[in-house]
């Protein structure tokens, strides 16, 4: 009877540590960044097509991926508010999405100076007055030159260039 016992202490023991590494095994994502990445309806990021979260549609009615984006294009930037799927982003590849969004960030406020530097020279600013594109470009790095442009552009008063929040907003590159 003690040995019956024994046997079946052993076999629930078995049955308990093959579950637990099972569960441990599954919980494991092996989260790869691909080129694209993944938005559903509710603005969360995924980094997998195939998540299975992005699938069932975290068992709400009609959630779905909504949209794509290759990942290496000013249109896939990361902010405060993103919201991340912990199922299949891993620490290391939220990490490579945050260096691939600030270089985004960077080419998207570049294109943004490339606009502004050619919307001002079609208004008859002279290259006296603003440089050449490549020197304009290089000072739209700072905040100061920044600055001293839209005071100087906003005094002219013959160019509708904003309010300052949203001219520094777009040309920083945050």
């Amino acid at each position: 009877m003690e040995k019956l016992k024994d046997i079946r202490f052993k076999i629930v023991l078995l049955i308990i540590l093959s579950v637990t590494v099972l569960f441990v095994l599954s919980c494991s994502n092996n989260a790869k960044l691909g080129e694209w990445v993944y938005f559903d309806e509710m603005s969360i990021v995924h980094a997998d097509e195939n998540c299975e979260i992005l699938k069932s549609g975290y068992k709400i009615e009609g959630v779905q991926m909504s949209s794509k984006y290759p990942r290496d294009t000013v249109n896939f930037t990361l902010n405060n508010d993103t919201k991340i799927c912990t199922r299949c982003i891993d620490d290391n590849v939220y990490e490579h999405l945050k260096t691939i969004s600030k270089r985004n960030k960077k080419a998207k406020a570049q294109n943004e100076a490339k606009k502004l530097y050619k919307a001002l020279i079609d208004k008859g600013y002279s290259m006296r007055e603003i440089g050449s594109e490549a020197t304009f470009l290089r000072k739209m790095g700072d905040k100061n030159n920044r600055k001293a442009l839209y005071d100087y552009v906003s005094a002219q008063g013959h160019f509708r260039i904003g309010d300052y929040n949203s001219y520094e907003q777009r040309l920083a590159g945050e």
